[in-house]
């Protein structure tokens, strides 16, 4: 698994006003991106964002608790 770190310091002296560019915003937000192997069958990998504040967020969970939210008040209506 690869780990990628953005704990590099910004360089974002941009004429005189100091404007921060994406990568100074995502290492705001961002902690580390692991990306895991190829799978030899799908030609696919995994990779996980883990964000500094709340770790490792799994957005498939919380679209499946959305849907699920959304279908309970839908019945309740």
């Amino acid at each position: 698994m690869s780990i990628f770190a953005l704990n590099n310091p910004p360089n974002t002296l941009r004429s005189k006003k100091r404007i921060p560019s994406v990568a100074a915003v995502l290492r705001a937000f961002i902690d580390r991106i692991e990306i895991s192997h190829v799978d030899k069958k799908s030609r696919t990998r995994e990779i996980a964002i883990v964000y500094n504040f709340i770790g490792a967020f799994d957005f498939t969970r919380a679209i499946e608790n959305a849907r699920n939210t959304r279908k309970k008040e839908q019945r309740a209506a």
